[in-house]
């Protein structure tokens, strides 16, 4: 996550240091993903490209409001759409 949104002392941050600066940058951590489905040699069609962000957002969700998970999930499978 503190890759994702730019700001590595997010590495010892507690959970709501995150979830606010998630919403701060919540297009960064939307394109980071994107950007990570697209470098992954898993990824070869809509399909495998809407697998690897699921399993992104899973394991981001224990850091996320529920909302910003769902609004996270939204987001990402919006943009793959457009591929």
């Amino acid at each position: 996550m503190a890759r994702l949104l730019g700001d590595r002392s997010l590495a010892n941050a507690g959970s709501d240091s995150v979830r606010g600066l998630v919403e701060e940058r919540f297009s960064l951590l939307v394109q980071g993903i994107l950007d990570e489905a697209a470098a992954s040699d898993d990824v070869i069609d809509r399909d495998s490209a809407l697998t690897f962000v699921e399993d992104r957002v899973h394991f981001l969700t224990p850091l996320l409001e529920p909302n910003q998970a769902s609004r996270l999930r939204q987001a990402l499978q919006d943009k793959i759409e457009t591929w």
